[in-house]
């Protein structure tokens, strides 16, 4: 049983199974299933999440790579707020595998993503990835969803609009990584610029981030 980071009272219950392999060339996978059970005075709720792809890696010396992958969770499935939701797309970077602009935690919500990928140099990696996004369930967004909102949410339709992430990983010396993130979000009609029934459809949202990792 945990805690969840984001609502104080309410906890919750994870059980899940997983499937996954991580070899250097060929096929890669990831399967997993998670359930939960949580509560708190408004009373209980259950959901359901399912994380799903596929990575074929190249046998070359540029390790080029395809990847496909799908999430859904229910509308009422919940996360700790304790995950990362980062991994890799067949390359040595970790980035977070729901895209890096709009970041959703993975609660009512549909994500399809593709990437392609390949190793500049033995120590460095270019990863492009692309991401449609769905609400399970249309429905306003919530404490669990992402942080980049628009205040005229019309919701006129499941679809939530489209991300594209590029991502540079570099391996420095063996206890130095840095990585360059470049992210857009394309946000779909369903989110406005203003009230009015002409207002012009939400601007795209970009995020740009650097990090360094360093291990001792």
């Amino acid at each position: 049983m945990s805690k969840n980071t984001h609502d104080d009272g309410y906890h919750q219950y994870h059980y899940g199974l997983r499937s996954h392999n991580e070899q250097s060339r060929g096929l890669r996978h990831w399967v997993e299933l998670g359930m939960m059970e949580g509560k708190n005075e408004s009373g209980r709720h259950k959901g359901y999440a399912i994380d799903l792809g596929a990575t074929w890696v190249f046998d070359h010396d540029l390790r080029s790579r395809i990847t496909l992958g799908y999430a859904l969770a229910s509308q009422h499935y919940r996360q700790t707020g304790l995950q990362s939701n980062e991994a890799t797309f067949g390359g040595d970077t970790k980035f977070s595998i729901y895209g890096n602009t709009l970041a959703p935690e993975l609660a009512n919500l549909q994500v399809f993503s593709a990437g392609i990928g390949l190793d500049i140099t033995p120590d460095s990696g270019l990863d492009l990835v692309y991401h449609h996004y769905r609400q399970t369930r249309m429905d306003d967004f919530g404490t669990h969803d992402p942080e980049l909102k628009s205040r005229y949410d019309r919701r006129s339709t499941h679809r939530l609009g489209e991300g594209v992430d590029l991502i540079w990983g570099l391996e420095v010396t063996d206890n130095l990584k840095t990585e360059l993130l470049l992210g857009m979000f394309l946000p779909s009609k369903r989110f406005r610029s203003g009230s009015g029934d002409d207002a012009s459809r939400s601007s795209p949202a970009y995020s740009v981030g650097f990090e360094v990792e360093l291990k001792f």
